[in-house]
């Protein structure tokens, strides 16, 4: 998977998704993806997969979001591997924030 791919797969979710840094003061509830790592697996001394660490940050004001549910099956459907999320209140930006960590192939 590509990255524009994964990053399509969030736009099924909700249009406020931004890659590496998002604009806090304009939606109540947004996505902030960036990549953080990765490997690469070779055969016959040839690199032929790269498996890709993304994180995703869900920023929201509603205490019990709908769109954490839609956001994992979307990533469930697309064969997607995540963790389940960890939730924090961020100060910056007065929001829940919900970390999900992934990785595609």
């Amino acid at each position: 998977m590509t990255l524009q791919e994964f990053r399509d797969v969030l736009l099924t979710v909700m249009e406020a998704v931004y890659h590496l840094e998002g604009y806090q003061e304009m939606d109540d509830e947004y996505i902030i993806w960036q990549e953080t790592g990765g490997r690469g697996f070779s055969g016959d001394n040839v690199r032929c997969e790269t498996v890709k660490q993304i994180q995703i940050d869900l920023y929201t004001k509603k205490e019990f979001t709908k769109t954490v549910d839609r956001l994992l099956e979307a990533l469930e459907k697309n064969d997607i591997a995540f963790e389940e999320p960890a939730c924090s209140y961020d100060f910056n930006t007065k929001k829940m924030r919900y970390i999900i960590e992934c990785e595609v192939v």
